[in-house]
């Protein structure tokens, strides 16, 4: 499946975006940590475009997607909580994976409406 410009765009926008919105739920406006959310989501967003063109299947790049983010979600936003150790990584975990399930599937919502069948 040949992946668009705007497609990939929107993958990578949204994963940032929805990066943000959880990264801030969980720490309020803080300028690094909502950095990091945002490099969460673009990373997930780009694993996402990236399996979906070389396999053809939308599943396996939200499969990638979600599993990308939970891991950069751990590695960079792990460290920015002042909580325990392993509540601040979980915590992390699930917003790098809502980044990566929630992001495409918003782009997926808007391309529906922008793009013709």
């Amino acid at each position: 499946m040949e992946i668009d410009g705007t497609r990939a765009g929107l993958y990578v926008g949204f994963g940032a975006l929805t990066g943000i919105s959880f990264t801030a739920v969980r720490h309020g406006f803080n300028p690094k940590a909502l950095a990091l959310g945002a490099a969460t989501g673009i990373l997930a967003g780009a694993a996402q475009a990236g399996v979906e063109q070389l396999s053809g299947s939308g599943g396996k790049g939200m499969a990638a997607s979600t599993a990308v983010g939970a891991l950069v979600g751990a590695a960079l936003l792990g460290r920015v909580s002042t909580t325990g150790a392993a509540a601040s990584y979980g915590k992390a975990t699930v917003i790098g994976a809502a980044a990566g399930l929630l992001g495409p599937i918003a782009a997926g919502m808007v391309l529906a409406q922008v793009q013709p069948a």
